[in-house]
């Protein structure tokens, strides 16, 4: 029996914000009903919701809603098997997605692979997987992710690399678990158990385990449709039940699978679904066949062939004259048996020819994707390493090497920004005492290590708001946010307390260290007069006998608190 798949769209990633633009919110809600439509609806009912929009879209010249349109319409063209408009609409929407936008180009870029896939062209179709596979967020965005090793897997099916199908498929459902997608779970198991199903026709040689295959194919199948109930899609769940009915059909259950694929068939019949209903009638005339039902085998056979004939579908087409040649052959007509057989064999060839290029291509591209991905890993190594070099470049410019304090240029930027508040600001600045007698009796080894100490007891001492910095030598300011006069005080009393008591004598015997510290406060002032105040009145502090904390003469009148 044939068997179908479904190719998962995620309408979010790609989607609704790719380009900028005015669209309206009714448009926009509009597209968004034609996306559900499209994938788990009335494709018909989607198309033509697409195209109104897309007619004044491209009335009022709105980018962004027309590539919307433009993706929902590729979607929906090719669930109705009307794959020319489709790639049309894909390629459209592909001219006008800017280079930046690389969602939505992942998303028409995928939407053509597809479409080339339905056609037959797998040089086409791997051209595009690889194309979106080369996107960044096609490997960021799970959903895209997802998307691409499916298209990739469905592609090594139709090259008859199976093993690598099915560690693609693996792949991919790794992904869709992890992130704990429903809908992506459902559609990668319905894949999985299409493969094995497909694996379980008879082979030359019989070399095939079938009855094994057809088991995990079931096996696939009952998953999926637990995670299709799970994301409530209703097409998804028509799908299994059509390849759960061929699976049955395989196991000798003949007649149970003629009954669910007539059910099928009305069912995709009223979502006017002719890319399924093409497969639904080739997998009817099939069973009809096997139960000895000939005319009636004929009659949807027919169908199926006309349907796949106007749509392009070559794997639809090829199948059905397939199943024609065998169908006239058991009614006992050589003659038109004959010419099925022949059509079958030269869409068989083509088929081939295009599968000997596209799986020597698929090599070649497997190779590129490789390259592709190496190259943007190294990228983002490149990035990651420019990235944590800039940060310490942006460190090193507000940051003091030697203490770790920020410097004058953050207090300055950090200055402008809270005086430009208008809210209580004070600022604290504080001077070793003799600091140079210290380097000269010591060296300067042993007063950089005071500093360090101090930067130390100076940043312990103050609050979680307050900013200390070190201006140079041993000079160093601590500026209060949201504090006035008293808090300052109170803080910078503290700092020379625990300067005074420190145990400086285990850095050298008879090493003692003291600070002075000079207060200024003002809501509104300007922060180079309070540097200035400050630094007045730590010049107070140090005239009246250092080792003590002098206030401004009040620059406005900051509140306390």
């Amino acid at each position: 029996m044939q068997t179908a798949s479904l190719a998962h769209r995620a309408s979010a990633a790609g989607g609704s914000a790719v380009v900028a633009g005015p669209s309206s919110a009714a448009d926009s809600l509009a597209l968004d009903d034609a996306a559900r439509h499209a994938d788990r609806g009335d494709p018909r009912h989607a198309l033509a919701l697409a195209d109104a929009t897309l007619q004044r879209a491209r009335a009022s010249a709105d980018a962004e809603l027309t590539v919307r349109g433009l993706l929902v319409v590729g979607t929906a063209a090719r669930e109705l098997a009307l794959l020319p408009r489709a790639l049309a609409a894909c390629d459209e929407a592909l001219d006008l997605i800017g280079e930046r936008v690389i969602a939505a180009r992942v998303e028409a870029t995928l939407c053509r692979g597809h479409v080339f896939l339905d056609l037959g062209d797998y040089d086409r179709a791997l051209d595009s997987v690889t194309r979106a596979r080369g996107l960044a967020p096609a490997r960021e965005v799970p959903a895209l992710t997802v998307r691409c090793l499916q298209l990739a897997a469905m592609i090594q099916v139709r090259l008859s690399d199976f093993d690598a199908a099915e560690s693609t498929y693996a792949e991919a459902l790794g992904v869709a678990t992890r992130h704990d997608d429903a809908q992506a779970m459902a559609l990668i198991h319905n894949c999985l158990g299409v493969l094995h199903l497909q694996l379980g026709q008879p082979a030359p040689g019989g070399q095939r385990d079938a009855g094994a295959h057809l088991a995990r194919a079931l096996a696939a199948f009952d998953a999926a449709r637990v995670q299709a109930e799970r994301a409530g899609d209703a097409r998804l769940l028509m799908l299994l039940d059509g390849n759960t009915a061929g699976t049955l059909g395989d196991l000798g259950r003949v007649a149970e699978a003629r009954d669910a694929f007539a059910r099928q068939l009305a069912a995709a019949r009223a979502r006017h679904d002719r890319h399924f209903e093409a497969l639904i009638l080739t997998n009817l005339g099939e069973a009809h066949r096997r139960l000895g039902e000939h005319a009636d085998a004929l009659q949807v056979l027919r169908e199926a062939l006309e349907i796949a004939s106007e749509t392009g579908a070559k794997a639809r087409e090829r199948a059905a004259h397939r199943e024609l040649a065998a169908t006239y052959e058991a009614a006992g007509d050589a003659r038109r048996a004959l010419a099925h057989f022949k059509a079958f064999h030269e869409l068989d060839r083509r088929a081939y020819t295009s599968e000997v290029r596209g799986s020597m291509r698929a090599q070649m591209l497997q190779g590129e994707i490789e390259r592709v991905q190496r190259e943007a890993d190294t990228l983002r190594r490149e990035q990651v390493r420019l990235a944590r070099a800039n940060a310490e470049l942006a460190q090193q410019a507000h940051e003091d090497p030697l203490t770790r304090l920020p410097n004058r240029r953050l207090l300055d930027e950090a200055l402008v920004d809270a005086c430009g508040r208008d809210v209580a600001v004070a600022v604290a600045a504080f001077d070793l005492d003799r600091f140079k007698s210290i380097n000269d009796r010591w060296t300067h080894a042993l007063g950089d290590e005071v500093l360090r100490v101090f930067a130390a007891l100076l940043r312990s001492a103050s609050r979680a708001t307050d900013l200390p910095v070190r201006l140079g030598g041993e000079e160093f300011v601590l500026l209060l946010r949201n504090a006035g006069r008293a808090d300052a005080q109170s803080v910078a009393e503290r700092v020379r307390q625990s300067v005074e008591s420190y145990r400086w004598e285990a850095l050298a015997p008879g090493l003692a260290v003291t600070v002075s510290a000079g207060i200024a406060a003002g809501a509104g002032a300007d922060g180079s007069a309070l540097l200035a105040e400050a630094d007045r009145a730590l010049y107070r502090a140090k005239r009246g006998g250092r080792n003590r904390v002098a206030v401004d003469r009040h620059i406005g009148e900051a509140p306390e608190g």
